[in-house]
This record gives C-alpha cells, sequence and structure tokens, in this order.
C-alpha cells in the first residue's frame, strides 16, 4: 500500500470541500492510501480549525470530532529527528513526520514545500499529482 502525509490543507480542503482532497480521504478510508501523521500535525489542524480567523472557526469539541475522523484512517508517528531545511521553518514539521513514518509522498498544496520536490527519497507532490499516481496504480 502506498503511504504518504496528508499535509493539514490536505486535511482540511478534503474535509469541508468536495474535490481531489476529499477523494484522497476516501482512498485513505478504503484503505487504498496509508496516511501518516504526527502530533504535531494534529495539533496544527487543531489550532486552524478553532483560530477565530478562519472561517471554519469550530469549537475544540467539533475540531476534535474531525481530529477523531483523522485517526480511524491514518496511522501515528513519532519524529525523532529534526529537520531544517524548509525555506518555512514550520514546514520542517511535515517533512519529519514524513521520514519517521518511512512516507513514499507528502501530498500539499504549499508551495514552500512542492519547491523541494523530493526529500530523501520522500516526492512532494500535488493532490492532483498524487490522485493521478494512485489511480494509475
Amino acid at each position: 500500500m502506498i503511504s504518504a502525509v496528508y499535509d493539514t490543507n490536505v486535511l482540511i480542503s478534503g474535509t469541508f470541500w468536495r474535490g481531489a482532497p476529499r477523494q484522497l480521504i476516501y482512498l485513505a478510508r478504503e484503505r487504498k492510501v496509508q496516511v501518516i501523521t504526527c502530533h504535531a500535525l494534529l495539533d496544527e489542524l487543531l489550532s486552524v480549525l478553532t483560530r477565530p480567523a478562519k472561517s471554519f472557526h469550530l469549537s475544540p469539541t467539533e475540531a476534535n470530532r474531525v481530529i477523531g475522523d483523522v485517526l480511524t484512517y491514518a496511522r501515528l508517528a513519532t519524529p525523532s529527528r529534526s529537520v531544517d531545511v524548509c525555506r518555512d521553518d514550520k514546514d520542517n514539521v511535515v517533512l519529519a513526520c514524513a521520514l519517521a513514518g518511512q512516507a513514499e509522498y507528502i501530498v500539499t498544496g504549499d508551495p514552500d514545500l512542492l519547491t523541494l520536490a523530493v526529500f530523501e527519497a520522500i516526492k512532494i507532490v500535488t493532490v492532483r499529482d498524487f490522485l493521478s499516481t494512485v489511480q494509475a496504480g
């Protein structure tokens, strides 16, 4: 089974809107993709979902339901290595999570990650490119 870290932007898009990100979540629920996450990424998801400046502005209870759903199809990894290669320091946790979980892919819409293209043999791709890869396999 193909393994991937879905960045926070992918999880949010797949949760709230139709389209390719939601298809990726369906593929994970169908066990066609093993999604890998970590506590730091789940904390970021909680923060974004409950942030007053964002349109979601979920209550902590509602946001925790979303996280609980993610945990039904994602495997938790525990990063043990610090990474410092991304031009946006906040994105280094995504790379560390992918390393810890031995992911084959990072799926993101973040240009700071996409510009890397590959990190230690982990391919960094858009939602559409990953969806094409999974459907072709």
